[in-house]
């Protein structure tokens, strides 16, 4: 539901990830803005011991603001990038410098208590850091730091979720909330040209969530199999109810849509897709809906239309969505 719509959601907001992307600014502003009063009051009160070590190096437990902003360091470490020119700015185990932020996690067991210290340090002492002997795979990594530039120009961070390199809250959140591939185009279907009872039917459609007979079942909801369409006894599916129904095929036909087009459900709302905006697309949704309306005017009102009657029905709705939508 919290999805954008164009990853098959409603666009509702998830306040606990608006939280976080909005939380996540207070770190930029440390590294971003070190003359603000903001940074100031923080340096003073949680980086006591050296003022030059990097926000993220700082005392991670203070009041329940800094503890919260602090538990989210690990957000703002995978959505930052750090250009390093003098390493001052950098830490040397945490930071997303070298590509990947887990790099050098593997370290922690061979590591002397130094968790937070810079690229800068580093370079002066680099295999004294370790109490015990590195693999060949720990001295392949940590020879990265030795060909990085040293200069005295301050390290570069950069924000990975936008192409001018800022921080955006709302790059953020679009990217927690989306996380994964999209596997089907699901903002065309909020752009055909019908109602909007029916676009929210057909992403229900698309993700599998209309209720017919097998998904009951899944729910716990037990009772002989039969389409109400066909009359057939067969546990009545989406791909069933909506393509391979004798009732379907002929509404369908009468259309002259073509049969590649209700091979599947996945083919007829690509189809839809490819003609958001014509007549044909729109016969499309509102065939789809028409069979969904039928089936339940059968299953709980006992009202029956024959073939005839659903496609005029059809027929009629497209006309009035095309010209009116």
């Amino acid at each position: 539901m919290c999805l954008p719509k164009a990853y098959g959601g409603f666009g509702l907001i998830n306040l606990k990830l608006q939280n976080i992307s909005l939380l996540i600014r207070w770190i930029w502003w440390l590294y971003k803005q070190p003359a603000s009063l903001w940074t100031c009051i923080a340096k003073q009160l949680y980086a006591k011991r050296d003022h030059n070590i990097p926000p993220l190096a700082w005392n991670a437990q203070g009041s329940f603001f800094w503890n919260d902003i602090f538990n989210l360091r690990l957000y703002f470490q995978l959505s930052t990038k750090s250009v390093v020119t003098s390493g001052s700015n950098t830490l040397l185990w945490y930071d997303n410098w070298g590509g990947n932020i887990f790099a050098f996690y593997g370290f922690e067991n061979s590591m002397l208590p130094c968790k937070n210290i810079t690229l800068k340090r580093a370079r002066s002492r680099l295999y004294s850091l370790f109490a015990s002997p590195l693999t060949a795979v720990q001295a392949e990594k940590l020879a990265l730091v030795s060909l990085l530039p040293n200069s005295s120009t301050p390290d570069t961070l950069f924000w990975r979720w936008r192409t001018d390199a800022t921080y955006s809250a709302s790059s953020l959140y679009k990217c927690l909330v989306s996380a994964g591939k999209i596997s089907f185009h699901f903002l065309m279907l909020w752009k055909v040209k019908v109602p909007p009872s029916i676009r929210h039917f057909l992403v229900f459609l698309a993700h599998g969530r209309i209720m017919t007979q097998d998904q009951l079942q899944k729910r716990h909801i037990n009772f002989a199999p039969r389409c109400h369409m066909c009359r057939e006894q067969i546990l009545e599916t989406q791909f069933h109810l909506f393509c391979d129904c004798t009732f379907a095929k002929a509404i369908w036909c009468m259309l002259n849509v073509d049969r590649t087009v209700y091979s599947s459900i996945l083919s007829a709302l690509s189809a839809l897709c490819s003609h958001q905006q014509s007549l044909h697309g729109i016969y499309i949704a509102v065939t789809l809906w028409g069979l969904w309306i039928e089936r339940n005017n059968r299953v709980f009102r006992n009202q029956r239309r024959n073939i005839q009657g659903v496609h005029n029905w059809i027929v009629h709705e497209a006309t009035l969505f095309l010209k009116y939508c």
